[in-house]
């Protein structure tokens, strides 16, 4: 289940969400997040902060008030 929390993040406190990604030691998970850290920046849909270990992997996402971010999406964006 995911948790959302706060953390420091460039000089100001961000609200973020905790996803534990149990079970993935069996793909290539190092590649993976290399090719998503590489291409994370402003303009991606969600902010990735960190990926953590304790002891499982976990991303810190950025946090939509909204709920989800098909929620955000569909709340927010309409497609023609």
């Amino acid at each position: 289940m995911p948790m959302i929390g706060l953390i420091p993040y460039k000089q100001k406190v961000v609200m973020v969400l905790l996803i534990m990604l149990s079970g993935l030691m069996d793909i290539k998970f190092d590649g993976i997040m290399a090719i998503h850290l590489g291409t994370n920046c402003k303009m991606a849909s969600v902010q990735l902060y960190r990926i953590i270990k304790d002891p499982e992997y976990m991303m810190v996402l950025q946090y939509f008030k909204g709920g989800s971010l098909r929620n955000n999406l569909n709340n927010n964006f309409q497609l023609e």
